[in-house]
């Protein structure tokens, strides 16, 4: 278990700044992908590529995805998805619920999962709803399962 401030630390603090700088890719490896970055150029994915899946063709682009999981970052998913080279936008809704403070039921989930899908349509990307988590109860599945179609969820 990492000390309480260092989850989000890449790598080691600049004496002279003060701040915490991100690791430096080893001389002629690839740079790690964030998400302002625009997306490789190359051949498209495959056919119904998304997350999960991984195109294995040399040259093809690497996928990057949003996970939208907190209070915050529900209040700006308009600017998450107008990155460039974004190629989807995914909710977390267990780690939203923790945030908000709230339990993981339709009725609390309607607002956040309405921001995601909204956005990620003006944006003309697709949205994938969070997994569901009750693995005893397939009715429960099925329901929320066509809640995020009606949504608007493409997964």
């Amino acid at each position: 278990m990492s000390r309480p401030g260092t989850r989000f630390r890449k790598g080691p603090k600049d004496p002279a700044t003060g701040r915490w700088s991100r690791p430096r890719p080893a001389s002629g490896s690839r740079p790690a992908r964030f998400a302002h970055e625009p997306a490789a150029t190359g051949p498209g994915p495959r056919s119904g590529a998304g997350p999960g899946t991984r195109d294995s063709r040399p040259g093809a682009p690497t996928q990057v995805w949003a996970l939208v999981e907190s209070p915050r970052a529900i209040l700006s998913p308009p600017g998450t998805v107008r990155t460039p080279g974004l190629a989807g936008v995914l909710f977390g809704a267990a780690d939203y619920a923790v945030a908000a403070g709230c339990r993981i039921t339709s009725r609390a989930m309607w607002y956040p999962r309405c921001q995601i899908v909204t956005a990620a349509a003006a944006a003309g990307i697709p949205a994938v709803d969070t997994p569901y988590f009750r693995l005893d109860d397939p009715d429960g599945l099925r329901q929320e399962a066509l809640e995020a179609v009606e949504l608007g969820f493409s997964g």
